[in-house]
């Protein structure tokens, strides 16, 4: 994941955290996901898998910090 990889490379992957939750029963469960650094929403995303709902939230957060413009839904 990028987010991960950004915030190791800058020595400050302690303060991401993240918040998952799953809403609804299989087969049609959907997660929500918020990344957070120091306590500070970053970026939220959903998705069918937590992994989906996570990438989506990172994605947000990487736009929102000006890190990235675009980038794939799967980066």
């Amino acid at each position: 994941m990028l987010l991960h990889k950004w915030a190791q490379n800058n020595k400050i992957l302690n303060s991401l955290s993240w918040v998952d939750v799953a809403t609804g029963t299989n087969p049609f469960t959907t997660w929500t996901s918020v990344v957070k650094m120091d306590g500070k929403v970053l970026g939220s995303g959903s998705g069918a898998r937590k992994k989906q709902a996570r990438n989506s939230a990172a994605r947000e957060a990487l736009i929102s910090m000006g890190i990235v413009d675009n980038i794939s839904p799967d980066e």
